[in-house]
């Protein structure tokens, strides 16, 4: 049975409410279209007809805008494709994406396109076909929308192909919605953009199953190399400023201190520890314990006592899988907090940082070189640290168990800055690692 085609005729539509929904591919627009509730508005040459693919969920209603050009000329044409298609053209639709497309043409900002309007299958069945995954947090539903993509691209575009003059690569091919609509448009994008070249998210519902479209993201490696979760955890979770900057990398901001980030190939993991004030331990348990698990001794206790450094520490893993720590030396970086919350202010400067390798004798002779020398522990006997209290690099062997899991240290790019000694720099024999010393 062959898609029915009715033509010209407008489409009845339900009023939905939504925003702006046209993603012009690529193309910008500068210039305000003319408004529906001015007399002046046009009559329009193009036109919007119905189209019904029996293949495509049952027989789905879609409508399909054709530009003004497109009966009298044999050109072939960028395609986008909208969700939510009751509302988007004219009727009781509320984003008349037809009228914009006309002025917006008329006026040069952009070349022809077509639309195709995906009409949903109910009301009651909106979410779960949007919703690329569950959503076990707000509404308890969700989860079908891979199986709704996947036929949009393999039933849908193949036969709008088939029935309209278009162009069909990735570069003429867009996707678009609002709100649940703006999110499925970006997990389309991610997902096949071998398909969908380009994706106009409006709104998008990224909260949807805890923000996963970032989790998503990073696995298909479709966007930064540093991966969206590592800077959500840092820049929203931690609450401390962090950007990205050329190289690629991310920079984040501690109050006397900074860490950066830069992306390598295979999943390396670091430890590494921030200093909080001596006086304020239990805040920071307590405060990093709402934004990341806490990890634990096989007690189950997640305080760590190091009497002999008057000191104590508490870890998480980022979600990369760094070990990161936080440690309060009693007697430093004390103030009076007044009982008031603790926050990122008072993570203060980087405390420690491992630098695995296979010879600790040799490190330490490269960091006292620069005058980083080892003020406790043995690089003989494996373990050692050098610097100061509380501002220390550890001379970590490869594969000795980390705090508090155990888990096997592994060798991977570390650059160190020291301020306060003779500038110099050294790259540790042995080891991918550079420390570099500043006045």
């Amino acid at each position: 049975m062959a898609p029915q085609r009715v033509s010209p005729s407008r489409p009845r539509l339900l009023k939905r409410g939504s925003g702006l929904l046209v993603a012009l591919l690529a193309l910008s627009c500068s210039k305000t279209p003319v408004s529906p509730n001015v007399a002046s508005w046009r009559a329009l040459p193009g036109h919007v007809e119905s189209f019904r693919d029996p293949g495509f969920r049952g027989g789905r209603q879609c409508w399909v805008y054709l530009p003004p050009s497109y009966q009298w000329s044999s050109d072939r044409y960028p395609v986008l494709y909208a969700t939510d298609g009751e509302a988007v053209f004219d009727g009781s639709g509320e984003i008349h994406a037809n009228r914009i497309c006309e002025d917006l043409i008329r006026q040069g900002e952009i070349r022809p396109i077509i639309i195709v309007a995906i009409d949903n299958a109910s009301p009651g069945q909106r979410f779960w076909e949007l919703a690329p995954w569950f959503d076990g947090e707000y509404y308890f539903q969700g989860g079908g929308g891979r199986q709704f993509l996947q036929a949009i691209r393999d039933t849908l575009k193949p036969s709008i192909d088939r029935h309209f003059r278009t162009l069909t690569d990735p570069a003429n091919t867009a996707i678009t919605g609002v709100s649940l609509g703006g999110e499925f448009a970006a997990y389309a994008g991610f997902a096949h953009p071998e398909t969908f070249g380009n994706v106009a998210a409006f709104s998008p519902s990224y909260w949807l199953d805890r923000d996963h479209i970032a989790v998503f993201a990073d696995t298909m490696n479709r966007v930064h190399p540093l991966p969206l979760v590592i800077r959500r955890f840092y820049g929203q979770e931690l609450g401390l400023a962090a950007r990205l900057q050329a190289g690629p990398s991310l920079v984040v901001e501690l109050r006397h201190s900074r860490l950066t980030f830069a992306p390598e190939d295979g999943r390396p993991f670091h430890h590494f520890a921030i200093l909080v004030p001596g006086d304020r331990f239990a805040a920071a348990h307590a405060w990093l314990g709402g934004r990341a698990p806490l990890l634990s001794r096989a007690d189950g206790e997640t305080r760590f006592d190091f009497a002999f450094w008057d000191a104590e520490a508490c870890y998480v893993h980022d979600p990369v899988g760094n070990i990161v720590e936080l440690i309060a030396h009693h007697g430093l970086g004390e103030a009076p907090a007044g009982g008031a919350p603790f926050g990122p202010d008072e993570l203060l400067e980087v405390s420690e940082v491992g630098l695995v390798n296979d010879d600790g004798p040799a490190l330490a002779r490269a960091l006292a070189g620069v005058g980083v020398v080892v003020w406790d522990g043995s690089p003989e006997d494996g373990l050692a640290f050098a610097g100061e209290r509380a501002r220390t690099v550890i001379i970590a062997p490869r594969g000795r168990g980390w705090l508090p899991t155990g888990r096997p240290a592994e060798m991977h790019r570390v650059a160190v800055t020291v301020r306060g000694l003779p500038a110099a720099e050294v790259s540790v024999p042995g080891t991918p690692h550079r420390v570099t010393t500043i006045p």
